[in-house]
């Protein structure tokens, strides 16, 4: 059991009253009649902590120094120092989520399928409930806020429905959030022992719609029938900075328990004397004039409350103002100037040629094994064709640059080998400009077209900037330049925050690898390239390339992400910084022959000494893209810098939780999913020996799982029936479950433990080699982890039979640079919250976790594509319209396609209205054939299609062999923005399963949708942003617009 909630808000002082300063009694906006129908729940005195409808103002409290003039006010009491620090973190934040849920509970059964019913309609005249903006400073003063309630937009089905560690008790299930299962067996409504297979204290139910079986389709996303609460979501992010009314009208009503005997269901009612807290009466003023629009008056309103949504993207807006010597941030200009800090060898120091350039041709001979560093199973017809690509590119030259790091340790713990920036979030005051920082070095690359493809001469060339995905590296961007340069644009990639190239040892230490490198003159290119920002996270030596990036730290994560958008704003600040007089201030290093800038003198800008600056200048055009993590990195960079002139996010997510509630891509399953299920003790039948039991903890390892053994437990001590407890012995939280009959169990308790870097600081372990790492350091007892004790007790008698409070195997088992040895103390090896899957505790927290990572999610800044951050004040010769070519690829898992749908919903090109093209508007299009879905497994279109996805796009105009099942007039969703230029939506249909981003170009396909993606990415942004073409000969790269590639240059 968990001894506290992790999400309900606290209030240490609240009182249900409050008096005006003439001492007479406050009014609400209109008086509550008593109805005998579900009353919402608003109970300050509920155990463990109050209960109120979420998100609320009244769970705020004031604060002149905030932005909003109000900051959260949530309780810092936890069962764990984890979840303690999450809270206190969160009582920073300046408000609510703009794309997180609103919920709502009362005290007994609604009806859940009327409320559905009305809000499926167009007409808001008749819906249920309605969320409306009531703050009269902002723009967007009186609108309606269009609502998802159950609507098919955010789906919660899992393509991998076992994939949540061993001894799952809801192992199949299709959703990781809602019950899906009904646990009375006998139908008497009592829960008997054997009935309760996930071991709540819960007789648990499926939430399905009444009469429904299947637990995708019939699922209820918008009600949770266990706790009587209805969850809604906003279709679009709302505006950050905002006051918002949620209004909840008569027309929910109760269950009628008595259907045929000629009287309504009753409807619910406030709580309270009034429909509102008096607390929110003035905040609520408007609402009465807002409602008369729709002919609603305020007698149907049941009950209302407000809630203010935070700053989301202030902060980052605050820091590219910054940057550029503008508001209460401006130090940063002079702080980070825009200089190149160093410029990479990439050639051996008795190379006749400049050392720092990769010719293209030279590149063209390491394709193939630069290509099997980052991608899996390339073709020889996609080498051939990289191959080719690799002629249209004059030269690859890398470096690095300092960035302001906003992730600085904060424990004193930092060294040169630990950074101990594992756990850290940002302590930024857009306010004040007050923050933590430090410089820290940011590694690129970047890909210079041959001169003749320079559609402008006399002009460096325009600049694209790819970012790459999640555990890979600036590499990745080899596989697109050449594209990118036919059309006469460099293409550049930096190492995101904790990535960098790590080489298995088979390729760093292989000979012949050094021989084909020596061959081609780039000695030094691996050396460049491997030094990179992953960490050692685990103390085994190998560093870890984004191994925090996802986590159920969700500040962390949160902040992570931002920072990384920081280092594309200043990577373009420096590009812009390129203007033909700026000298290179390079830095040498005496002691590394990696940094050598032996030759580089003179224009920054000009690598070839020619005396021209190459690429960028203050001028020039920017484009952003990138796959997966690069496309979410990319949606938020467009947003907030204003020098980028298009972007074009591939496979990103709008929806952060959203995201990890589906996901399959491993090391997010495990870095985020095992710290919120577990730490986990598992149960499982010793293999050698019939009717023995072995016990292990399972652990998150960097974003990896990993077993530890604790003990074996002969049939004397441990039996199927016998029940198993597991004692946090410092919190007191416990979980209690029952061996089955396969002697499996699995227990779940929230715990904290040392982290490895903190471990490594703290214990001042060695230096890390392979020595220390087999000969380990043992372990200080419970110095590592919140101490435990397992219990076993007779399955009959109740009588305690086994006490389990040390590791008791004969080999140590190791772990992080340390080993448990027999008889060490039984600590966690690793944090988590302990939750259990398709729980409301769950749910709640989730809910919250959202509004903690709006600020950095790529949703939120979508919404800026439509209605731009003004920058003209600074920037008065850019345009500030945003210019979007938003790419979810067909059944993609990773990060679900519903997600990447969702950033092209946030940037309002998916229309809402009828599409007289389909009699239905394009969301429901998506929605109805099971796009937003995306689960090809599920066979949607019948066992004779099979395993299949619906084509809504068909751009390849039915020539891929694939057959898929699509609509005579494609989709290709295309708006015109105000200057004239195109945005949109592209679906690529990749394989019949479904696929994460795309890959190389592929020529060896019937159609090859691989090359015609990145070269319309690519016409996109070489058209700056006004041409989104589909034309089917961008598969072939044969379209007329293309230039002839060059032929190799001879004597470089």
């Amino acid at each position: 059991m968990r001894i506290l909630l992790p999400v309900l808000v606290f209030f240490t002082a609240l009182s249900l009253g409050g008096c005006h300063l003439d001492n007479t009694s406050p009014e609400g906006l209109e008086l509550n009649l008593e109805t005998k129908g579900p009353q919402v729940v608003f109970d300050l005195d509920a155990e463990p902590l109050p209960e109120i409808p979420f998100p609320n103002d009244l769970a705020t409290r004031l604060d002149a120094t905030s932005p909003t003039g109000r900051r959260l006010n949530i309780s810092t009491m936890a069962p764990t120092k984890l979840e303690s620090e999450l809270r206190g973190f969160a009582d920073k934040i300046d408000g609510w989520g703009t794309f997180s849920q609103i919920s709502v509970r009362f005290d007994a059964e609604i009806d859940a399928t009327d409320v559905w019913n009305r809000q499926q309609t167009r007409d808001l005249g008749d819906d249920a409930l309605y969320v409306v903006n009531v703050d009269p400073t902002s723009p967007g003063f009186g609108e309606y806020v269009p609502l998802d309630v159950g609507g098919g937009r955010f789906p919660f089905a899992l393509e991998n429905r076992s994939n949540y560690f061993p001894n799952d008790t809801r192992k199949g299930e299709s959703n990781l959030i809602f019950e899906t299962v009904n646990e009375d067996l006998n139908g008497d409504g009592i829960l008997q022992p054997e009935e309760d297979t996930d071991f709540d204290g819960v007789l648990d139910h499926a939430n399905l719609f009444p009469g429904g079986t299947n637990t995708v389709d019939d699922l209820m996303t918008f009600y949770e029938s266990q706790t009587h609460t209805l969850i809604v979501r906003p279709v679009r992010p709302l505006r950050e900075r905002t006051t918002y009314a949620v209004v909840l009208t008569k027309r929910i009503v109760g269950v009628d328990e008595e259907p045929n005997d000629g009287i309504p269901a009753s409807p619910i009612r406030s709580p309270f004397r009034y429909i509102n807290h008096t607390r929110q009466t003035e905040a609520l003023a408007p609402l009465e004039g807002i409602l008369a629009d729709l002919g609603v008056k305020l007698e149907l309103v049941a009950f209302t409350w407000t809630f203010t949504t935070q700053s989301t993207t202030h902060d980052l807006e605050m820091i590219r103002r910054g940057m550029y010597g503008d508001g209460p941030m401006a130090w940063l200009e002079a702080a980070y100037p825009p200089d190149m800090t160093h410029i990479d060898a990439v050639r051996g120091p008795k190379s006749k040629r400049p050392r720092h350039m990769a010719y293209g041709e030279d590149v063209a001979n390491i394709v193939e094994f630069a290509l099997g560093a980052v991608f899996d199973g390339v073709s020889e017809e996609s080498k051939t064709v990289m191959r080719e690509g690799m002629l249209n590119v004059d030269y690859i030259v890398a470096g690095s640059f300092d960035t302001p790091y906003f992730l600085t340790d904060t424990d004193g713990l930092a060294n040169a080998d630990n950074p101990q920036d594992d756990d850290e979030v940002w302590d930024l005051d857009p306010v004040t400009g007050a923050t933590r920082h430090a410089p820290q070095r940011v590694t690129w690359w970047c890909a210079v077209p041959r001169k003749e493809l320079n559609a402008n001469p006399d002009h460096p060339f325009p600049v694209v900037i790819y970012g790459h995905g999640y555990t890979s590296a600036r590499l990745e961007m080899l596989g697109f330049a050449g594209s990118h340069a036919r059309a006469g644009l460099a293409t550049c990639a930096f190492d995101a925050q904790g990535h960098g190239l790590v080489l298995d040892k088979s390729i760093s230490e292989n000979p012949l690898v050094n021989i084909l490198m020596d061959t081609y003159d780039l000695q030094m290119i691996l050396t460049s390239l491997t030094h990179g920002r992953a960490r050692d996270l685990n103390n085994d030596t190998v560093l870890d390339a984004g191994g925090d990036y996802w986590s159920a730290n969700t500040f962390h994560t949160r902040d992570v992400v931002r920072q990384s958008v920081v280092d594309w704003m200043m990577m373009v600040r420096i590009l812009r910084s390129f203007d033909g007089t700026r000298q290179w201030k390079l830095t040498k290093d005496d002691d590394s022959v990696l940094l050598d800038v032996d030759g580089i003198a003179g224009i920054a800008g000009d690598f070839d000494g020619d005396g021209k600056v190459d690429i960028g200048g203050w001028d020039n055009d920017y484009y952003a893209w990138g796959q997966s993590l690069g496309g979410f990195l990319a949606t938020i960079a467009l947003a907030v810098e204003p020098a980028i002139t298009a972007g074009a996010p591939v496979a990103g997510g709008g929806g952060l939780l959203d995201v990890s509630t589906r996901t399959t891509q491993g090391g997010v399953v495990q870095a985020v999913w095992l710290r919120l299920l577990g730490p986990l003790i598992v149960a499982q039948p010793n293999p050698e020996k019939t009717g023995y039991t072995d016990l292990f903890w399972w652990a998150i390892d960097v974003n990896d799982d990993r077993g530890l053994y604790i003990a074996t437990l002969g049939p004397n001590e441990l039996a199927p029936g016998d029940t198993l407890r597991a004692t946090n012995l410092r919190s007191g939280e416990h979980d209690t479950v029952r061996l089955d009959e396969n002697h499996q169990a699995r227990l779940a308790v929230a715990a904290d433990a040392m982290s490895p870097t903190e471990k490594r600081a703290r214990l001042k372990l060695p230096e890390l080699t392979e020595r220390f790492i087999f000969e380990g350091r043992m372990a200080l007892d419970m110095e590592l982890g919140d101490p435990f004790e397992i219990e076993v007790f007779d399955g009959e008698t109740a009588e305690r039979k086994r006490v389990v409070q040390s590791f008791e195997g004969e080999e140590p088992v190791k772990w992080q640079g340390t080993f448990f040895g027999k008889g060490s103390s039984l600590v966690a090896p690793s944090e988590g919250f302990g939750f259990k899957r398709q729980s409301p505790d769950l749910r709640r927290f989730l809910g919250l976790g959202q509004a903690i990572v709006d600020a950095a999610d790529p949703a939120n800044y979508a919404a800026l594509f439509q209605r731009p951050i003004d920058y003209s004040d600074i920037e008065p010769e850019r345009s500030m319209q945003r210019r979007a070519l938003v790419i979810a690829t067909l059944g993609d898992s990773n990060v679900p396609v519903s997600t990447g749908i969702a950033i092209a919903r946030a940037a309002g090109y998916i229309g809402q209205e009828v599409d007289p093209r389909y009699g239905k508007s394009q969301d429901e299009l998506l929605i109805d054939n099971y796009v937003v879905e995306g689960i090809a497994e599920s066979k949607r279109f019948g066992e004779d299609v099979g395993v299949m996805l619906y084509d809504a796009d068909d751009l390849d105009n039915d020539t891929d062999g694939y057959d898929a099942p699509s609509p005579a007039d494609p989709l290709r969703i295309t708006v015109t923005n105000p200057d004239g230029s195109m945005s949109g939506l592209r679906l690529p249909f990749i394989f019949p399963k479904g696929e994460h981003g795309f890959m190389v170009q592929s020529p060896e396909k019937p159609f090859d949708i691989d090359t015609f993606m990145v070269n319309q990415i690519t016409w996109y942004f070489q058209s700056k942003g006004r041409v989104l073409s589909d034309e089917p000969c961008l598969a072939t790269s044969t379209c007329d617009f293309f230039k002839p590639t060059p032929q190799p240059r001879e004597g470089l």
